[in-house]
């Protein structure tokens, strides 16, 4: 057996909360406001997986840590989307509902400089509580 790879590409976004919001306010907004207007529009463009992970804030508690350490991530939540490509990404943000609609509903509950991104490929090793190796 092999991993697992994923088709296209996957892009990586860390977002942080604006300052007014608690982290509770700020997952409720993104996950029962946000995703509505966002999902049906990256579908149309082709998107092939849209995924909210929202960051638990009592992260370093749970593990025992110091909440200053640099082992806690000090991020509200990572936006993952696989794409076909970079370039279809690049595409899709050309949309004029891109920039009409959801960049000021970001501003909503985001602060849109911090946002923190990567691209790469999506390996997986262990599925559906296989080892693939």
């Amino acid at each position: 057996m092999a991993e697992t790879t994923s088709a296209g590409v996957w892009l990586l976004a860390f977002i942080t909360r604006r300052e007014d919001l608690t982290h509770a306010e700020f997952a409720k907004y993104w996950k029962e406001n946000h995703a509505k207007l966002v999902a049906p529009w990256l579908a149309k463009q082709g998107i092939i997986t849209y995924r909210q992970f929202h960051i638990d804030p009592t992260t370093a508690s749970q593990l025992g840590l110091d909440p200053s350490s640099d082992s806690i991530i000090k991020y509200d939540g990572v936006v993952q989307l696989q794409v076909e490509s970079i370039e279809a990404w690049g595409k899709a943000v050309q949309d004029p509902y891109y920039m009409d609609v959801i960049v000021p509903d970001e501003q909503r509950f985001l602060q849109r400089k911090k946002i923190v991104m990567g691209i790469g490929e999506l390996f997986g090793w262990v599925e559906g509580g296989k080892s693939l190796v």
